[in-house]
């Protein structure tokens, strides 16, 4: 599938990288751009390196939404444990 440049900007500010370009295949990894919005993956299978919330439907939050649900909690289960996992 072929990604605009410009649009590489805004999906790696989601998080992507370099790589996952290449698994965008236009059936279970794809994206969607809107003027207003900004651009949102679609993945249900986590095929990327996206690390927020995917919607049951496969889509991610809307790049001008700024979504770190999923990185906030991971976040703070996080505090007060050893790199161990101990508490």
């Amino acid at each position: 599938m072929e990604i605009k440049q410009e649009h590489k900007a805004l999906l790696k500010k989601l998080g992507l990288v370099e790589e996952d370009f290449e698994r965008f295949d236009g059936r279970f990894v794809r994206y969607e751009y809107d003027e207003k919005r900004g651009v949102r993956l679609y993945d249900p299978y986590y095929m990327t390196s996206y690390n927020e919330y995917i919607d049951a439907d496969g889509w991610s939050a809307w790049s001008d939404e700024n979504d770190t649900f999923m990185s906030s909690i991971l976040k703070g289960s996080l505090r007060g444990k050893d790199p161990s996992g101990k508490v």
